[in-house]
C-alpha cells in the first residue's frame, strides 16, 4: 500500500494566443494570401495583391490584438492512495489484486485572477473563497476508484517455456488542452478583440480599423478590467475571448485490458502474441457554444449574442483495439533481434484540446455541434499497421571471431571488432480530411485519382467532392454546413524508415585498461527515402489539392568519437 501527493504549478504569460501583444494583422486576396475567403472580390478594398493592399493602406482582412495580463500563477493538486497484493494460488498460477483512489483538483490562481462563463445568466463569475464556484470554479470528481486485476499462468508441462498473462485496470487522469485557461477570461486583466474589417465592419469596435492607412494612427489596445474576487459581471459581446469550463467536471477514465501468450520455442528465441485494448470515457472536448458560423466549428447557439464561447466539457469517448506480435532473439553468438508487428484501430469522437490544425473550438470541435456523434471515426493518431525491426550484431570479422581469427593485431585494430545496429520502421500514413472553407465536404463521386491526377502527383480526384450543401440550422440562410463525408476517411502514403549505426571501441591501454575511444558512424534514413505525411485536403486549392508536398527527415549521416573510461 502507499500514496502519492503532488502539487503542479505553472506561471503563465501567453501573448500569442491573446491576439498578440503588438497585434496580428492579416492581408490577403480572394485568390490567395493568408485569409482567402475574407474578401468579397476584387474591387475598392482588394487590388488582387495582398502586398498592394498593404502598401495602399487598405483595410486588412482580419485583425486581432490582446493583452495577456498576468503573469498568472496556477496550482493544482493530485492525491492518490493504493493497495495491492499478489496471491500465488497454485505453483503455476499467480493472481494480482489492487485498488487505487485518485483525486485531481482543478487549477486555482494565487490571487483568484480567473473567471468562468456562467450559462443561463451570461455572466463571468470570478473565483473566490466562499463563492458559489469556489477558488477553482469547478466540482472535484471524488468517484475515482480504480480496481486492478492481473494473472500469470505457466503450465508445468511446458517447463516454463509458455506463459499466459492477462490484466485489467481502471485508470484516471487529467487531460492537457491547448485552449486558453480561465485566467484568459475577461475580468482577469487579460483582454483581446478580433474583427474582419472588410466582410463585417460592424463587428469592429474601433473606427480607426475601418479607415485608410490604419497603421498611421496605431492599432488600438484591447480594453481590460481586473474584477474583484467573487465578482459577477455581464460577459462582453464585442468579440473578445470567452471561455466556459463545465463546472460539472469529470476526470478521464481509461479501461485498459490485455491478454498475452509468450512462448520460448527455441534456445534464445521468444515469440509473443497479445490482444491489447482500452476504452476511454469522460474525455475532454472543445465546442463553440456561441453563434459563430465558421465552417468546421460553428457555434451550437446555446448562448445568443456572442459569436464565440469556447466550452470545455468531459463527454468524449474513445476505444483502442490491437493485435500485437513480437519475435525476440536474446543476445547469443553476437546477434540480438527484436521485431514486432501491430494491427490496431483507434476510434474517438473528438481529438480533445490539441489537434492537427490547432487548439481552438473551430479546429478541434465538431463540424455540427448539435450532433457530435457524427465525429466518431478513426483517431487523428490512428496507425492501422506498424512493423518494427531492430538488431545488434557483432560482426564476425576480427581476431578470435569466425572470420579472420588469426589476422595480425595491427590489421584487427582497424577492421575487426565492429558492431552493426539497425532500426527499421514501416507503417501506414496518417489520416486526413477533405475540407472546404474549414469544414468537411460532400462526397459526390469516386475519389480514386484519375490517370491525370496521378500524373500530377495527386492522391484524390477533386471532382469527387463539393463544398457541403446541408445547413446545420436549416432556417438560417447564413448557417454553416455539414458535409456527407466523415472525419479522417483518407490516409496519406505509407512511411518507411531505416536507421543504422556502425561502431567500434579502440582500447587505449597506455592510459588505462578501461580507457577506450569509440568511433561511430550513424546514418538516419539510410535509403534517403522520401517519406510524406498527408496531402492537401482543401478543395478550394485547385493547384495543390491532393498533393503531398511534405518531406520528413532526409538522409543524415554522422561521424562521432566517444571517450569511455
Amino acid at each position: 500500500f502507499g500514496g502519492d501527493y503532488r502539487v503542479r504549478q505553472n506561471s503563465n504569460y501567453d501573448g500569442g494566443r491573446n491576439g498578440g501583444t503588438k497585434a496580428n494583422t492579416q492581408y490577403g486576396t480572394t485568390n490567395s494570401g493568408f485569409v482567402s475567403g475574407n474578401y468579397n472580390g476584387i474591387g475598392p478594398n482588394d487590388t488582387g495583391s495582398s502586398l498592394a493592399n498593404f502598401l495602399l493602406g487598405y483595410r486588412p482582412g482580419f485583425i486581432t490584438r490582446g493583452d495577456p495580463g498576468g503573469p498568472y500563477f496556477q496550482s493544482s493538486k493530485e492525491v492518490a492512495f493504493y493497495v495491492q497484493d499478489d496471491w500465488k494460488v497454485l505453483p503455476d498460477l499467480t493472481l494480482n489484486f489492487g485498488l487505487r483512489y485518485d483525486i485531481f483538483t482543478a487549477p486555482t490562481e494565487r490571487f483568484d485572477r480567473e473567471g468562468n462563463f456562467e450559462l443561463g445568466t451570461n455572466t463571468i463569475v470570478m473565483a473566490a473563497e466562499g463563492s458559489p464556484g469556489g477558488r477553482d470554479l469547478a466540482d472535484t470528481d471524488k468517484n475515482n476508484f480504480g480496481p486492478r486485476l492481473g494473472f500469470a499462468y505457466s503450465p508445468h508441462r511446458y517447463n516454463g517455456k509458455l506463459v499466459v498473462r492477462g490484466g485489467y485496470g481502471l485508470l484516471y487522469s487529467t487531460d492537457i488542452s491547448a485552449a486558453q485557461p480561465l485566467t484568459a477570461n475577461p475580468g482577469t486583466g487579460a483582454a483581446s478583440y478580433s474583427c474582419t474589417p472588410i466582410t463585417n465592419p460592424g463587428g469592429c469596435a474601433f473606427p480607426v480599423l475601418l479607415a485608410r492607412n490604419p497603421f498611421d494612427n496605431g492599432i488600438p489596445t484591447a480594453p481590460f478590467t481586473v474584477a474583484a474576487p467573487g465578482a459577477r459581471f455581464p460577459a462582453p459581446t464585442s468579440g473578445g475571448l470567452i471561455l466556459f469550463n463545465d463546472p460539472d467536471r469529470f476526470d478521464e477514465a481509461y479501461h485498459q485490458y490485455n491478454l498475452t501468450v509468450q512462448y520460448a520455442f527455441a534456445p534464445d528465441w521468444l515469440g509473443e502474441i497479445a490482444y491489447v485494448g482500452s476504452a476511454g470515457r469522460n474525455l475532454l472536448t472543445l465546442t463553440n457554444i456561441g453563434t459563430g458560423n465558421d465552417e468546421g466549428g460553428p457555434g451550437s447557439r446555446v448562448v445568443t449574442g456572442v459569436g464565440a464561447i469556447t466550452a470545455t466539457r468531459y463527454t468524449g469517448k474513445s476505444s483502442y483495439n490491437s493485435l500485437q506480435a513480437k519475435l525476440q532473439k536474446r543476445l547469443s553468438k553476437g546477434l540480438s533481434i527484436l521485431s514486432g508487428y501491430t494491427w490496431a484501430h483507434g476510434i474517438d469522437d473528438s481529438p480533445g484540446g490539441i489537434c492537427s490544425n490547432g487548439a481552438s473550438a473551430r479546429d478541434c470541435g465538431p463540424d455540427d455541434p448539435n450532433r457530435p456523434e457524427l465525429e466518431r471515426a478513426s483517431s487523428d493518431t490512428d496507425v492501422r499497421h506498424r512493423f518494427t525491426f531492430s538488431n545488434v550484431y557483432d560482426l564476425p570479422l576480427g581476431r578470435n571471431r569466425a572470420y579472420g581469427s588469426n589476422m595480425p593485431e595491427a590489421v584487427d585494430f582497424f577492421v575487426g571488432g565492429f558492431h552493426l545496429n539497425n532500426i527499421i520502421t514501416w507503417q501506414n500514413g496518417p489520416v486526413f480530411n477533405v475540407t472546404c472553407n474549414g469544414g468537411r465536404v460532400d462526397l459526390i463521386g469516386d475519389p480514386t485519382p484519375t490517370a491525370a491526377d496521378e500524373g500530377a502527383g495527386r492522391e484524390l480526384n477533386r471532382a469527387a467532392f463539393r463544398c457541403a450543401q446541408t445547413r446545420i440550422f436549416p432556417t438560417d440562410p447564413n448557417s454553416a454546413h455539414i458535409g456527407s463525408l466523415g472525419r479522417n476517411v483518407f490516409r496519406g502514403r505509407q512511411q518507411f524508415y531505416w536507421d543504422a549505426a556502425l561502431f567500434k571501441d579502440f582500447p587505449v591501454k597506455w592510459i588505462s585498461e578501461e580507457f577506450k575511444v569509440q568511433f561511430r558512424f550513424s546514418a538516419y534514413n539510410v535509403l534517403n527515402r522520401v517519406n510524406r505525411a498527408a496531402p492537401n485536403g482543401d478543395i478550394n486549392n485547385a493547384t495543390d489539392f491532393g498533393r503531398d508536398q511534405n518531406e520528413q527527415r532526409r538522409r543524415q549521416m554522422e561521424f562521432s568519437l566517444k571517450l569511455l573510461f
